[in-house]
């Protein structure tokens, strides 16, 4: 009898590559005018699911504003109350939603980021000063990430 040895050397995807295969499938969708849903990603995915959680939620949030929405991280935290429990994360957020609505209108100001967020008023001032460094691992907004076809390693590609 033979036996099937078909998947004997496909390759398995590690978690962290599983959620970077994800990532890059939102990033294309939303990059060919669709616009994918949340949802529908996280439902496909079991590991790593707050990491890509956090990650779509950036992604989401930048294209959405940047197509003129009224999205706003309020809508996040309230969609996946999960999110509020990194209070980091939710501080480096509203610096993303600042630094893209300010790109798309002079007008934003700040404020109302310190009424809509009055812990924050001092501080999403130095947020927004340094809002093109990647923290704490997420990927700088309108970047990607490749595989090295040698070692494998995540590259991140950042577009000018």
């Amino acid at each position: 009898m033979a036996q099937d040895h078909s998947d004997e050397h496909s390759p398995v995807l590690s978690d962290a590559t599983n959620v970077e295969v994800v990532i890059g499938r939102f990033e294309n969708a939303w990059q060919c005018d669709e616009s994918p849903t949340l949802h529908q990603l996280l439902a496909e995915t079991v590991t790593g699911r707050n990491e890509l959680l956090r990650e779509l939620v950036a992604i989401d949030l930048e294209y959405r504003l940047k197509r003129g929405e009224p999205i706003r991280v309020e809508n996040y935290f309230q969609r996946f109350p999960d999110l509020t429990e990194d209070e980091s994360y939710c501080r480096q957020l509203v610096a993303d939603e600042f630094h893209v609505r300010q790109q798309m209108d002079s007008a934003v100001s700040f404020a109302e980021y310190d009424q809509r967020f009055p812990k924050l008023a001092g501080e999403l001032r130095s947020l927004v000063a340094t809002n093109g460094q990647t923290q704490q691992g997420r990927r700088l907004p309108g970047s990607s990430r490749l595989n090295c076809p040698y070692c494998h390693s995540s590259i991140e590609v950042v577009s000018e």
